[in-house]
């Protein structure tokens, strides 16, 4: 569609156009007045003002796109001196009120590369000329870049003040040792919630819960399209944006070539890449926390030993936590692994090799056992087997290991050899 649409056109001797040096110089005059405009509406006035000096041109209306709905400007008054002399004499000769009679109208959308920035409406009493019609296009082009421009300019400037605002905290906070202080301590709670957070497993719900958690601030993710993806908060979530997503285009640009947030309006926004945990992304492991640099290469043989059990069991995509593996550490250091080998070699061994000469499956029978506390019943329905079928195996796993299972001792040491096998090797 083109950005200049024709509504009605009849023949009609040409104008005659101004001397090209006053064209140029009428043309430079007004495109600096849009550029210098204070505001949207300033640079659409001056446009306006230009398109009157120009040509056979009467401003009917303007617009501006605000999320994507057109609002109306208010209607243009036309200084004196703008105005074209043989205009205003043709309107005296014809005897026609303003308006009337008007034979040739246009929508001029103002444009920014491939977004619409606004609407001019212009008509005339006779068909312009191609010399006066180039130079409207060539304004119009000027009015687009004019518009994006201050657009973007507004938009730099409230980031200026927000940084200028947040400098003067940090310089009055720096100040006072105590509130310091107690910003250190907020921000290492912070960072401390966003980490356990990662490692949860609960991918990008579980950081943005935590963010609204930390904050007491609603939080959300959203995508390129401005969709939304998580919310936590109070309240209700944020409508989808409208159809124009070029102020959000500029938005996302600016937040990517700046450090930190940027501000638009009451929101904070800062570009992120969000990783799946518990997919074929990887694994992570967690050491347990440090108060001092000192306790740093603690933490972090804890958090190896978290990652070698996560990439050794079943599952191997996720993440571990040290502190919730309980009596896996050991299986996380050289020699504490060997020890776990030998230590399930040493009570399943016989079994273990019993189900692979002869394809059964006593090993998981005896888990499923010792996991629901010794329960027949429990045991039978969990392997979807008969209770008598689970008297039988138990029996049979007496005589091929020669473990008395009524031995508190060996189920103890039993039920740890199943469940080290279990992380290595997952539960069938």
């Amino acid at each position: 569609m083109d950005d200049a649409v024709p509504l009605a056109t009849t023949a009609s001797p040409p104008h005659a156009v101004p001397p090209t040096a006053g064209v140029a110089h009428t043309l430079l005059r007004h495109t600096t007045a849009m550029f210098e405009g204070v505001d949207e509406f300033a640079v659409l006035g001056a446009a306006r003002a230009a398109m009157a000096a120009l040509g056979p041109f009467v401003n009917d209306a303007a617009y501006l796109l605000h999320n994507g709905l057109p609002v109306r400007c208010a209607p243009f008054t036309p200084a004196v001196s703008g105005a074209r002399p043989h205009a205003a004499a043709t309107a005296r000769a014809t005897g026609h009120p303003d308006g009337a009679g008007d034979c040739w109208m246009r929508v001029y959308a103002l444009r920014d590369r491939d977004r619409c920035l606004g609407y001019l409406v212009v008509r005339a009493r006779t068909a312009p000329s191609a010399d006066e019609a180039a130079l409207a296009d060539l304004l119009v082009r000027q009015a687009g870049i004019a518009l994006a421009w201050m657009a973007r300019r507004r938009l730099e400037r409230a980031t200026a003040e927000e940084h200028d605002r947040l400098m003067t905290a940090e310089i009055r906070r720096d100040a006072d040792p105590s509130a310091t202080a107690a910003v250190l301590k907020s921000t290492g709670a912070c960072h401390e919630a966003l980490a356990r957070a990662a490692a949860s497993g609960q991918g990008e719900a579980g950081i943005v819960w935590a963010l609204n958690e930390v904050t007491g601030l609603p939080a959300l993710t959203e995508d390129l399209f401005g969709s939304l993806r998580v919310w936590a908060g109070p309240g209700q979530p944020p409508p989808p944006p409208g159809p124009d997503l070029g102020p959000r285009k500029e938005l996302l640009q600016l937040a990517r070539h700046q450090s930190g947030a940027v501000r638009d309006r009451e929101r904070l926004i800062a570009p992120i890449a969000m990783a799946d945990l518990g997919t074929h992304a990887g694994a992570i492991g967690v050491g347990g926390r440090c108060d001092s640099p000192a306790g740093l290469p603690h933490s972090y043989d804890e958090a190896a030993r978290a990652l070698t059990v996560r990439r050794r069991s079943h599952d191997p995509y996720g993440s571990t936590n040290f502190e919730e593996l309980g009596l896996y550490r050991m299986m996380g250091a050289g020699d504490g692994e060997r020890e776990a080998d030998r230590f399930v070699r040493e009570w399943l061994g016989a079994l273990l090799d019993y189900d692979a000469r002869h394809h059964t499956d006593l090993v998981t029978t005896l888990s499923r056992y010792l996991e629901s506390g010794g329960s027949y019943d429990a045991t039978s329905e969990i392997l979807l087997i008969h209770r008598s079928t689970v008297r039988y195996r138990l029996q049979r796993i007496r005589e091929i290991t020669g473990h008395d299972l009524s031995d508190v001792e060996t189920r103890l040491n039993l039920h740890v050899a199943t469940r080290i096998r279990n992380v290595f090797h997952g539960p069938r």
